[in-house]
C-alpha cells in the first residue's frame, strides 16, 4: 500500500532529522505542513510528531 510505504519513508526521514538535531544540541525541529488532503496531512503530522517533531498543519480545501 502506498500509504504505508509514505508512512516508512517519513519515520525514517524524520528519525535521521531528530538524530542531526540531538547531535548538534538543538532540541526540536518544527515543520509546517500545508496540504489539500485533511487525512492525508493528519496522519503524516502524527508520523512526524511521534518522531519527536513540531508539526503545525494547514489544510486547505481545494478550489471549486
Amino acid at each position: 500500500c502506498r500509504t504505508r510505504s509514505l508512512i516508512r519513508t517519513l519515520r525514517s526521514l524524520a528519525a535521521r532529522v531528530s538524530r542531526s538535531h540531538a547531535r548538534q544540541g538543538e532540541t526540536v525541529m518544527r515543520v509546517l505542513l500545508v496540504e489539500d488532503h485533511q487525512e492525508l496531512v493528519e496522519t503524516v503530522a502524527d508520523v512526524l510528531r511521534s518522531e519527536g517533531m513540531a508539526v503545525d498543519v494547514r489544510w486547505m480545501a481545494r478550489p471549486p
